[in-house]
């Protein structure tokens, strides 16, 4: 049996998780120094001997191992399932394999046989800009508008469906897309954030939290360190307690099957509070 196609996932020595074919579709599932796991839809008797070949990288030589079949059982999926032992596979040679399989989850791309799919890792990398204005919450809804303050400066921006698109356009399927803020004054939140009532009551509670008139140390000319050219930039202490206080630089979120995992109502969004604003917002996602 020649190993030929890449393995799903790999685990630390003495022990190689694997889903390895042959030509005619049997399948390794896990491999040590003394003994291996195989399905396969053929009916190999209780104590027959089975060759494998592994191809050891960088010059693709043969290594043969010789396995006795100690253990059959039916699956439900069709076909068998086999308990291998290996006898006399030493450190050297175990180490081989164990390499084999890190060649090969290496490569830029692995081979796929029937419905197996590329398990390799990627990474794939997206920035957003953003230009944030000084509130929206009376265009998002013009009742509010007897509500806001002057002073609020509260400006959301929904970055979900820009999320769902990137997850979408790097191809992976099961990771994790994580989303990271550059700024200090603007924050990253999770939460119900298509409804504009409840962002008059988050804007409203940040107001009394953290009013804009206050007198804050970071405003004062005691602060000297990280200054602006432009003196009015400095002058935002109330932004920086309420994106410390409410939100938070980055946040993770699941992608399973190729979608983004959010609740019902939940929605990914940056949140201004010292706008207007040029604003740069990370997006990696990561996995398989």
């Amino acid at each position: 049996m020649a190993v030929v196609a890449p393995i799903r996932e790999r685990r630390s020595y003495p022990r190689v998780p694997c889903q390895l074919f042959d030509s005619r579709h049997e399948a390794i599932h896990n491999i040590s120094q003394t003994g291996l796991y195989l399905e396969s839809p053929h009916p190999y008797p209780a104590g027959s001997e089975l060759k494998i070949s592994f191809f050891v990288p960088p010059e693709d030589l043969p290594l043969r191992i010789a396995a006795r079949v100690i253990r059959r059982e039916a699956l439900v999926t069709g076909g068998f399932g086999y308990g291998l032992s290996i006898k006399d596979l030493g450190i050297e040679e175990f180490g081989q394999i164990r390499d084999f399989f890190i060649h090969q989850t290496g490569k830029t791309r692995l081979r796929s046989i029937g419905n197996e799919r590329d398990r390799t890792a990627r990474v794939f990398f997206k920035t957003i800009s953003v230009r944030t204005q000084r509130e929206n919450l009376t265009k998002l809804d013009p009742r509010l508008a007897e509500f806001v303050e002057p002073a609020d400066y509260f400006y959301l921006h929904d970055l979900t469906k820009d999320l769902r698109n990137l997850a979408e356009k790097s191809g992976i399927v099961d990771g994790l897309v994580t989303v990271q803020l550059l700024h200090t004054s603007a924050c990253l939140c999770v939460n119900e954030l298509d409804e504009p009532m409840l962002l008059m009551d988050i804007a409203k509670k940040l107001r009394n939290l953290a009013p804009k008139g206050e007198k804050y140390f970071h405003n004062s000319p005691m602060r000297e360190v990280n200054l602006c050219d432009d003196e009015t930039c400095d002058q935002n202490g109330d932004a920086h307690l309420k994106a410390t206080l409410f939100g938070h630089p980055s946040v993770s979120l699941i992608l399973r099957e190729g979608k983004l995992v959010l609740g019902q109502w939940q929605r990914v969004a940056l949140l201004e509070f010292d706008g207007p604003r040029e604003r740069e917002v990370l997006v990696q996602v990561i996995g398989v």
